[in-house]
This record gives C-alpha cells, structure tokens and sequence, in this order.
C-alpha cells in the first residue's frame, strides 16, 4: 500500500500487445533467456502467461522497438524493483495503452 518509486516502462506492439488485468508473480529470474525471441531478459518476473516485466538492452529510446507483450524497463529499473520485491508476493496492475 506504500508507493515505493515509479519507472519508466513500455509494453507490447500493437501486433503484440500487453494483456491488461491484475496478476500475481509466478516467478523470478535475474536472467533468463526467452525461448521464443532468443533474447536476454535481466530482472524477469513472469505474471500472465510469458509475459511479465524484465529489464531490456534495447530500452535505449522507451518509445521506439516495443516488445512481444513483456513490460520492459531500464536494466537498472528492473533490478531495484526484483530487489525490492524479494521474498515478497507482488502483485502486478497493467492498464492503459499506448495511443
């Protein structure tokens, strides 16, 4: 119920997009390889399917090359929120879309 910090994110394509709705962490990687796109995804924390939101090498522009559907962030983003995370249920709110 605390706001502990806010990051800049992006999801999914519009070919692609990111499911919306609430959903808990299955899981935490802090690297794991994605079988279907073969890239590296640092801070990994799946909620809905194989979508869930990892740090990204290609996050150099937010607004440009969206994802297959994950939430990505700045690696560093990602790596103090699966720091702030640990040993912690979280749950995870997607809304919104891009226009």
């Amino acid at each position: 119920g605390k706001l502990i910090n806010v990051w800049l994110v992006r999801g999914g394509m519009r070919s692609a997009k990111t499911r919306t709705g609430t959903y808990r962490v299955k899981a935490r990687y802090t690297t794991k390889i994605s079988s279907l796109y073969h890239v590296k995804m640092w801070y990994f924390m799946p909620h809905s399917g194989g979508q869930g939101q990892h740090g990204s090498g290609f996050m150099i522009d937010p607004f440009v090359g969206h994802s297959h559907g994950c939430i990505n962030m700045y690696i560093q983003d990602a790596k103090v929120l699966f720091k702030h995370a640990k040993g912690k249920k979280l749950k995870v709110t997607v809304y919104g879309k891009w226009s």
